[in-house]
């Protein structure tokens, strides 16, 4: 097959029910030049046989063998990748039209744009559809003054589409981090790349039960996010790294038997 522009790389493990949606969002993109890599994380529902029958020849599927994250199965993805640029979809979710076409014309006009995100249009369980504004990315801001402190907090990784040889450059997901992984990878990539914010949905996030809540490794993440970053966000934003190491350390006391 000739070597397609975009490698869309998207993780699944048990989403038989509603992979469907996430994958025809993608296959009817008007930007059609692309290959799309499934990769099955493991899954016992289905989910693998899913994705074959849909018969697009622009659907490749990769199993692995266990359930081993989502950083595993994406990275395995990137691994493989043959597009000059590599977008990301979640298993549950939908591309609104438009979204690829949009971002594969700035990255090709714009050399000094490494990573080409947008906004999201959450769909509750309950309740009327809202949007979450993915913040302005600043090259070389790893903090900013929302409460949230991190610059990238609340970028979708499903609306990113991302130049391939910026991983090359700073590396992959972190694949021992189970929680914050994408985060920790976008504070890398704003340290050293610019990014292009289409300032409205790119994605509808449906809510599900793999919406993401607080676990046992959420406080991990943040202990190593504020050491991994500590030089920049003390110099950015002293008082915040002050503030946010106390509430871990609360929060561990708390957690003590």
């Amino acid at each position: 097959m000739p070597t397609p522009a975009v490698t869309v790389v998207l993780p699944a493990f048990n989403r038989r029910d509603l992979l469907p949606r996430a994958l025809r969002s993608v296959l009817e993109q008007s930007f059609a030049d692309l290959e799309l890599l499934v990769v099955d994380d493991g899954s016992t529902d289905g989910t693998p046989e899913v994705a074959e029958a849909v018969g697009d020849p622009r659907v490749r599927v990769i199993r692995l063998g266990v359930n081993r994250g989502q950083s595993v199965a994406r990275n395995t993805g990137i691994a493989q990748a043959r597009g000059r640029f590599i977008a990301f979809q979640d298993s549950d979710d939908a591309w609104l039209p438009g979204k690829l076409a949009r971002q594969v014309d700035v990255l090709e006009r714009k050399p000094e744009v490494a990573m080409v995100y947008g906004d999201l249009e959450r769909v509750p369980v309950a309740g009327e559809p809202f949007v979450i504004r993915a913040p302005d990315l600043v090259r070389g801001r790893v903090m900013d003054d929302r409460s949230s402190g991190y610059a990238a907090y609340g970028l979708g990784i499903q609306t990113c589409c991302v130049r391939a040889g910026v991983f090359q450059s700073i590396g992959m997901f972190r694949e021992a981090m189970r929680c914050f992984e994408d985060l920790e990878f976008f504070l890398r990539f704003t340290r050293r790349f610019g990014a292009e914010r289409i300032p409205e949905p790119v994605v509808r996030y449906y809510e599900t039960d793999g919406v993401s809540t607080v676990n046992g490794h959420e406080y991990a993440a943040r202990r190593f996010l504020l050491r991994r970053f500590a030089w920049d966000i003390l110099r950015q934003r002293p008082s915040w790294w002050w503030r946010e190491r106390t509430n871990i350390r609360l929060q561990r006391r708390l957690d003590l038997p």
